[in-house]
């Protein structure tokens, strides 16, 4: 959120009697942009003894409280404000960032359409309309709000930038590379969202050389940045081993707050898929099983696993996804933890454990399929879900462009067979759409071989 002011970091405060209501509004507006909230509210609120009741005071007043935290009082102000003078298509537009804030999405609507009555070539409210409609799915009207904010000011970088994101989502990939160089060259710099996009765009295009060059670029400003270093391995055709936990960790901290909805649009259906096998192997719900969700998430599994469970418990490596998981009210134990490092360490022995588009991140899954098997009981069951290999080479695995792996069935079955799991059964199908693609995986269900012995290690099998 921001004002109409330009920031000046660091400014002296004037002596507060000794300055006109203009200046001292200025200086107001330049600490608030400048992140000077003490300073600003200090002056927004002498300003207020000086001119009471007026309107833009209010406003930026109401602004600058709802960041402070202040939600409500600061709602109060923002709405005050707006009946006292709503002819201000730029507070129209501040209104609507508040209320997408507020995860009012079609109050926000309203407010930026109010902004563009009143002035038909606000490029932002234009540019922030299309946020809030890409958010809502409508996504040709989001492509339409930004490239009617580039035709009204076209060095808008960050119009280019969610443009160029949105296109390479539904799949135009070559018409959301051009508007993410764009955005670079008009913005001079390109955030972590936009480079990733951008990188993976090239390697969808077959431009191998130049996504790699991205992740370069990236790597020169930020070394150890460890999305940078797993998307440079991919597109190099380098194959580790897994991804690093800090990988994981960022990628789905960074995006667990709209992490089922953005799935619902990718027609993902891992959960439902892995729910039904867990129902055909258990027979009718009974309350009565130990069961374990590794790589919970959000916890889309737990409503469908508990009818089956005395007791559920959820492992994930995302704290903010775990939190997420809370919500559903349907885990008895949740665990922020690497999976397979929890389970060779779990001294629970359980009836199922399912892994719903979880292992798409290990490639070797041999010490995730004998930590499984350590906590199965004989006869227990394993359900999980893999992206599909079947490239024409011999790898038993490989890292895709999208930072997961893939697996091929004959690994697949060797890996289990190896760590202590009888013959499975696997059944291929569409898990997820990408780039307007279909991504075909394996649901893969599996007993514990009745055996006294656990297998204390394994090494990963040769291909099969």
């Amino acid at each position: 959120m921001t004002t109409d002011a330009t920031p000046s970091p660091g400014a002296d405060r004037p002596k507060l009697v000794e300055t006109t209501p203009a200046e001292l509004l200025d200086f107001a507006k330049r600490c608030h942009r400048a992140g000077d909230h003490d300073a600003a509210l200090e002056a927004y609120e002498a300003l207020a003894q000086v001119v009471p009741g007026d309107s833009e005071v209010e406003h930026f007043t109401g602004i600058l409280l709802y960041q402070m935290g202040q939600r409500a009082k600061g709602m109060d102000y923002i709405e005050r404000s707006l009946k006292a003078d709503d002819a201000q298509a730029g507070w129209w537009t501040n209104y609507g960032n508040i209320l997408g804030a507020a995860k009012r999405p079609n109050d926000a609507i309203d407010a930026y359409k109010e902004a563009i009555t009143r002035d038909p070539d606000a490029a932002d409210a234009f540019s922030n309309l299309g946020v809030v409609q890409k958010d809502k799915y409508n996504y040709d009207i989001a492509i339409a709000c930004f490239q009617k904010a580039i035709a009204i000011d076209p060095e808008h970088g960050l119009a280019w930038s969610n443009l160029g994101n949105l296109l390479v989502q539904v799949g135009k990939t070559a018409e959301g590379v051009h508007a993410l160089l764009k955005s670079l060259a008009v913005a001079k710099g390109m955030g972590p969202k936009e480079r990733r996009m951008l990188a993976f765009a090239f390697g969808a295009l077959g431009e191998v050389e130049k996504a790699q060059q991205v992740y370069r670029e990236w790597l020169e400003e930020d070394p150890q940045n460890p999305v940078a270093l797993h998307h440079l391995a991919a597109v190099s055709g380098e194959t580790p081993a897994r991804a690093g936990d800090q990988y994981v960790t960022r990628l789905f901290d960074s995006f667990a707050e709209s992490f089922d909805e953005k799935l619902a649009y990718l027609e993902y259906v891992v959960p439902k898929l892995v729910v039904d096998e867990a129902a055909t192997a258990l027979g009718e719900p009974r309350a009565d099983r130990l069961i374990a969700d590794a790589g919970c998430g959000t916890g889309l599994c737990g409503p469908g696993l508990s009818p089956y469970a005395r007791r559920l418990v959820g492992v994930d490596l995302s704290g903010k996804m775990i939190e997420r998981a809370k919500t559903r009210a349907c885990y008895d134990m949740l665990v922020v933890a690497e999976l397979t490092e929890h389970f060779a360490n779990t001294p629970e022995r359980f009836d199922l454990i399912v892994s719903a588009d979880t292992l798409c991140y290990f490639g070797d899954l041999a010490a995730a399929m004998a930590a499984f098997r350590r906590s199965l009981k004989d006869g227990g069951v394993l359900i999980f879900t893999v992206e599909a290999h079947v490239a024409e080479d011999d790898a038993d695995f490989r890292l895709n462009f999208s930072g997961r792996y893939a697996h091929r069935e004959s690994y697949l079955r060797a890996v289990l067979a190896a760590n202590g799991f009888a013959p499975p059964i696997l059944r291929k199908e569409v898990l997820r759409k990408e780039i307007g693609k279909d991504v075909n995986g394996y649901v893969v269900r599996a007993e514990a071989a009745g055996s006294a012995t656990i297998i204390a290690s394994a090494k990963a099998p040769g291909r099969a």
